[in-house]
């Protein structure tokens, strides 16, 4: 579902509890479902490029999600709690403050 100028999901897309791969960058989102982080299956998630997105707080709490894109969007924060992230890419966004993260691994920055 990317590049297709999509600005929701629906409510219910929570229920979809066997997704593991979500790709919806190139999109026009502004913010996702709470629901979203019902889906415990997932284990990547790319929202890059939608230029209006603002907030990652609907994956709060989630589990199982290792990775999460989301460069070049609009995002000034981020959530505090994704148990089981490994991997967080989220270059040229709005992000000034870090709070909640107690531990930032860089050792393959350059």
């Amino acid at each position: 579902m990317h590049n297709t100028d999509l600005i929701k999901l629906p409510e219910n897309f929570g229920n979809l509890t066997s997704l593991v791969f979500l790709r919806l960058n190139n999109n026009s989102f502004v913010y996702l479902p709470k629901t979203i982080s019902n889906v415990e299956t997932f284990n990547m998630v790319i929202l890059d490029d939608n230029s209006q997105l603002r907030s990652l707080q609907s994956f709060n709490g989630i589990r199982n999600l290792r990775h999460l894109y989301a460069r070049n969007c609009i995002i000034d924060r981020i959530p505090y709690n994704m148990p089981d992230l490994y991997y967080l890419l989220l270059s040229k966004n709005n992000i000034t403050n870090l709070y909640g993260i107690e531990t930032l691994g860089y050792s393959t920055n350059e």
